[in-house]
Order: C-alpha cells, then structure tokens, then sequence
C-alpha cells in the first residue's frame, strides 16, 4: 500500500470510529439513527461497529495503528475493556428502552470521553460533511 493510500485509508477510518462513536455517546443521534433506519436494532449496530475497531485494535493492523497516538490507542484500548465488560448484549433493549439500562448510558458516557481524547471539537450529530 502507498502512503498516499494509507493517508486516505486512516483519514476514513478516524471519521468513521468518529461517526461510531458519536452514536454510541448520544442519545439523540440513536433516536434519530432509528428514525431512519427502523428496522435495525440500533444498539446491536453500534457494538457491531465498534467491533470492527476493536479487531483493528488488537490484531495491531498496521495502517490502523500508524493512524493513532500512543495516547489515542491507549484510550482506545481502555473504551475497548469496558465494552467487553458491558453485560447486557444478549439482552439487551432497542431504543428508546435502552435509554433506561444504566449499564448502557454509562457505555454512552465512556464513549462520549473517548470522543474527546480523538477529536475535542466535533459537534453533536454532526452530518457526514466530506468537510469532516
């Protein structure tokens, strides 16, 4: 892989781990996420995707690893612990019931702060802009 296509592949990885996780840290984001896609189970979709990341993570894929910090992989791979302690994946509520499970509005609360460590800026829902 060049590194010009590696530049590409890590820019599109950060703004969808950032998408991810901003629907995994915000409440309006699910509720709007279900609004448009009804039929998926909104809570399972974003484990699902988070998943992705975390096999990145710890298969150390190459491009993906090149594409962080020490302190950004550090934090990735601490959210990472708490979404394999969270407990109630095989039963676990759609919206907006999951809303009342606190094991998953604490998962939205860690997500949210890892948000922070990988881009402080970003705003709440933001529209995929080819801009971000």
């Amino acid at each position: 892989m060049t590194s010009s296509h590696q530049a590409v592949l890590q820019k599109n990885m950060r703004k969808n781990l950032m998408h991810t996780l901003e629907n995994l840290s915000d409440q309006k984001c699910q509720v709007k996420y279900k609004q448009a896609v009804p039929f998926v189970h909104v809570p399972r979709e974003l484990l699902a995707q988070w998943d992705e990341y975390s096999r990145l993570l710890k298969e150390r894929c190459d491009w993906f690893i090149k594409g962080l910090t020490q302190h950004e992989l550090a934090a990735l791979a601490e959210f990472d612990i708490k979404v394999v302690a969270f407990t109630q994946a095989d039963r676990l509520p759609d919206v907006p019931e999951i809303f009342e499970v606190r094991e998953w509005v604490k998962l939205m609360d860690d997500a949210s702060q890892l948000r922070a460590v990988l881009r402080p800026n970003r705003t709440e829902c933001e529209q995929d802009d080819p801009a971000n």
